[in-house]
């Protein structure tokens, strides 16, 4: 399993913070800033889909439109 699936399967079924590093503890090399270049890839993700730019930011309101 990716990095990237077990943060989103952990956010679809609404995971906290604690349960997610567990996940990943298996897929982290030592000395190595992974997972963090994937959560940031992943981050940057949804801000590019919704529209989100420097010049236009997203609003909290847009955040949490479906919960």
């Amino acid at each position: 399993m990716t990095a990237r699936r077990v943060l989103l399967d952990g956010l679809a079924r609404d995971a906290d913070g604690c349960e997610l590093v567990s996940g990943l503890e298996p897929l982290h090399p030592r000395d190595n800033t992974f997972p963090g270049e994937v959560f940031l890839n992943v981050a940057a993700d949804a801000l590019s889909w919704c529209g989100a730019s420097r010049a236009d930011p997203a609003s909290a309101a847009c955040c949490n439109a479906d919960r």
